[in-house]
């Protein structure tokens, strides 16, 4: 048995020790060479990559290097991945058959020593000899054959890459067919410093995440919901290949590395976002609440533990349809609209919506009937509007027979819709220019007018309908002046937006709002007073039709290309914000806002609206405004801050909302790649505020009911100074 024993080692020292020897010190030694050759080559391609970002588009000659340097750096990074990816795939599949042989050949050994006396080895014989030896063999084969389609896949990819310098087309193509895509690219922080990091990028499930190349396992997520989202080119940058990615609250500038993933990375999140639209089916059938008409002042002024659901109410989006011409899409007619554009007053289909979000906020804000909340001032918003009103104006002089623009219907190319979108809205060639406005005027109407204002002519529930004659402003004389409680009005008065509105009430189960003027109108005349025919301009009925609460003219002003930040020269550079913060209009500022307007715009005085809605004891409109993120400390010509008129007007709501704004600012986020944030409490106490915007209409009531409204906001605000 010892001579047996000694020839067993002898065997095995051959066959183990020899087998796995030369395994470890060829095989896989080679791949850990390799690895280092690919480290420094991938290094020298991302030195590559970082220094063409940095190039000025304005130096060709540098980028023509640049670009140089990165296809000769990319050609040898690819042919190194690609021959160390070899080397793995090839190393794990060799590594089991050959461990498993050395392991058989010793255990052969083994039997040979115990072959005389070892029933174990015999029992084990039929196994060890033959079933595995056959499985060793599969494996061999399946490894030759994993060679050869290697080496036939290597071949094809060399060939490939020598055809197509650029490997990013088969990122197009995934983009393009509307999959997945995932890569580098370079994000610009939103810190101070405005630094650029290069992460990866990639979409899954409706949302975009990144992550940094030292492959950390948990990912960030910049956006939750690529619904919301939309994308555009960078063209204000001095870096190439940027885009921005907007959602309703922030904003994310990122660089590709090359024309072509620029390009396809924008096509990719443009049909993420069409995707997420179309495919989400988690629709709700009540918008976000809004506070009942019919609720008291004092019980948005309880404090928040004791306020019961009866300070809210859900409200059936489908109410919004009710308003006339919403129950189709107000660009193609489609039956089934889910979609709004609020700074336009007008409900839209999906398709619609998409061409819709593609020409930027500044021309239409798409929102989800279904999806979103929705704020009470924009209710109010689409309420005033709506499709019928909204289409008198920007399709005043369409032709259907005449007109190079084929208009848009359910069934039509994406091409059609995208034109007669883009000609409605955004060139605007079916708005009845002003000058020609009054030359349409029929001649039962005459004499001309040499005066012109605006009524204060909003749409009320259960309106008693009247007969429309399809133009948007006639002449009033004394004979169709036969009520007793409207002002008199001079012969030859031109009245603007009157007929906008005579065949446009909302029913009465349309219940968003009782009355969308209900805010400042109670013991007011219902005309504002004459201006002479010679100051009629966009600008200036803009302006008017700001004070007058008017939302159907200010809509045509806008359409007409009203400035709407116009400072009116002979009452202190008041631009239209102004006047409708003067008049204390909710419904009249959200429009202005929603529609671009300066929301830090001031006046001689440099007063802004936020100076005019303290000093005037308007919390509501305070409120709003601090939402949409008003400045705060800009100083009058006199050097009073916005808060010096809360203190002087005792208005403690004020004072406290302005010093949680501040106090907010200040705790924000800060980080690398971190978007400005705020505490949870100061959302909770926002969410009383809205409760008391929504409520409080009257002027100059913040005062007497200041003590009462203010307990439970301070005291949450309390609770932020103590966090």
């Amino acid at each position: 048995m010892n001579k047996f024993h000694n020839i067993l080692l002898e065997q095995c020292s051959k066959t183990v020790l020899k087998n796995i020897s030369n395994f470890l010190k060829k095989d896989v030694r080679e791949v850990k060479d390799y690895k280092q050759i690919f480290t420094k080559i991938s290094e020298n391609y991302d030195g590559a990559l970082n220094k063409n970002s940095q190039v000025n588009k304005n130096r060709p000659q540098e980028i023509i290097e640049a670009e140089n340097y990165v296809c000769s750096t990319k050609s040898q990074f690819q042919h190194s991945a690609l021959d160390y990816v070899n080397y793995i795939t090839l190393l794990q599949r060799k590594k089991r058959p050959e461990i498993l042989s050395t392991l058989l050949s010793y255990v052969s050994a083994c039997s040979t020593y115990f072959h005389q006396g070892s029933d174990l080895c015999q029992d084990y014989d039929t196994y060890l000899f033959k079933e595995l030896d056959e499985e060793v063999n599969n494996m061999r084969a399946d490894y030759a054959a994993l060679e050869k389609e290697m080496q036939k896949r290597h071949n094809y990819v060399l060939g490939y890459s020598e055809n197509n310098k650029d490997m990013n087309g088969s990122e197009e193509s995934k983009a393009s067919a509307g999959k997945q895509m995932e890569g580098y690219l370079f994000k610009r922080t939103s810190n101070a410093f405005k630094t650029w990091n290069r992460r990866w990028f990639y979409m899954k499930d409706n949302k975009l995440y990144y992550r940094k190349r030292s492959g950390e396992d948990i990912p960030v997520t910049m956006e939750d919901d690529l619904k919301l989202c939309a994308v555009r080119p960078l063209m204000d940058s001095d870096r190439r290949f940027c885009f921005e990615v907007i959602s309703p609250t922030k904003s994310h500038i990122l660089q590709a590395d090359s024309e072509s993933q620029y390009q396809a990375w924008i096509q990719a999140l443009q049909s993420a976002i069409g995707n997420a639209i179309q495919n989400n089916s988690r629709y709700s059938s009540h918008m976000c609440a809004s506070t009942s008409s019919n609720s008291s002042i004092s019980s948005s002024t309880a404090p928040s533990s004791s306020r019961g659901s009866g300070a809210e109410k859900k409200i059936n989006w489908r109410q919004m349809l009710l308003i006339p011409g919403n129950m189709k899409c107000a660009d193609c007619g489609n039956p089934d609209p889910k979609w709004a554009s609020i700074n336009l007053g007008i409900t839209l289909c999906i398709a619609c919506s998409g061409v819709h979000r593609s020409l930027g906020v500044h021309y239409s804000k798409v929102r989800s009937l279904t999806l979103d909340c929705w704020e009470p001032e924009i209710l109010r918003v689409m309420t005033e509007l709506g499709n019928e009103v909204v289409n008198k104006i920007y399709e005043a002089t369409y032709d259907e027979l005449m007109s190079d623009v084929e208009r848009a219907t359910e069934n039509c190319d994406d091409e059609i819709r995208k034109k007669w979108i883009h000609a409605k809205y955004v060139d605007r060639k079916f708005v009845l220019p002003l000058e020609k406005k009054i030359e349409l005027l029929p001649p039962t109407l005459l004499p001309s007018p040499n005066k012109w204002s605006v009524k204060k002519n909003r749409r009320r529930t259960a309106r008693r309908s009247v007969n429309n004659n399809n133009i948007d402003m006639k002449i009033t004389t004394k004979e169709h002046d036969n009520s007793e409680d409207e002002k008199e009005i001079n012969e030859g008065i031109l009245m603007l937006g009157e007929s906008l509105l005579e065949s446009s009430s909302i029913p009465v189960q349309c219940n968003l709002f009782s009355n969308s003027d209900q805010e400042s109108t109670s013991g007011e005349e219902d005309v504002l007073d004459e201006e002479d025919i010679e100051k009629l301009n966009p600008n200036y009925v803009l302006y008017k039709a700001s004070i007058a609460h008017n939302l159907p003219v200010m809509c045509q002003a806008l359409a007409l290309g009203a400035d709407k930040n116009w400072p009116n020269l002979e009452n202190f550079n008041r631009t239209p914000l102004h006047q409708a913060v003067i008049v204390g209009s909710l419904m009249t500022s959200e429009f202005l806002i929603l529609n671009g307007a300066n929301i830090n715009c001031t006046d001689s005085r440099n007063y802004t609206p936020l100076h005019l809605s303290i000093e005037l004891g308007n919390t509501a409109l305070a409120y709003l405004l601090l939402k949409h993120k008003a400045k705060y400390d800009i100083a009058t010509v006199d050097n009073k801050l916005p808060i010096d008129f809360a203190v002087q007007t005792a208005n403690a709501d004020v004072v406290t909302l302005l010093r949680l704004h501040q106090l907010n600012d200040e705790i924000g986020a800060t980080g690398e790649d971190s978007e400005p944030g705020g505490d949870s409490t100061y959302h909770d106490v926002m969410r009383d505020f809205s409760h008391l915007a929504n409520n409080l209409r009257l002027r100059g009531n913040s005062k007497r009911d200041g003590s009462s409204s203010s307990s439970s906001i301070t005291n949450n605000a309390d609770n932020i100074s103590m966090e």
